[in-house]
């Protein structure tokens, strides 16, 4: 029988948690500039606060210009099924999501990540 814990001798490792950095209004601006056409992403990620995933799901017949409304897809509750969820566009999404709407590449997926 072992009466002690042989892992007892052997010293822990130091861990470094990175510090979380949230960037500032100046910040996500100049990265929105420099992410080009990658900042359509990075635009409908920010403004309703959606998880990545959610908004890489995002089609279409989920934006809904004339009430100003995202519906965003998740599996993210307690019973493990898909439920939808509306969320309100700003003024500047929406702006954003309509240029893409008018220019888009494709009629199903609102982002084509290739």
């Amino acid at each position: 029988m072992i009466l002690s814990s042989p892992l007892a001798l052997v010293s822990k490792l130091l861990v470094e948690t990175p510090e979380k950095v949230i960037p500032t209004p100046d910040k996500l601006a100049r990265r929105l500039v420099a992410a080009g056409a990658e900042g359509l992403l990075l635009l409908v990620v920010f403004h309703p606060m959606a998880r990545i995933d959610e908004v890489l799901r995002l089609k279409w017949e989920d934006v809904h210009f004339g009430q100003k409304a995202l519906r965003l897809r998740t599996r993210k509750r307690g019973s493990g099924s898909w439920e939808y969820g509306w969320l309100p566009m700003n003024e500047d999404l929406e702006k954003v999501l309509w240029g893409s709407w008018q220019n888009r590449r494709n009629a199903e997926w609102v982002l084509l990540i290739l």
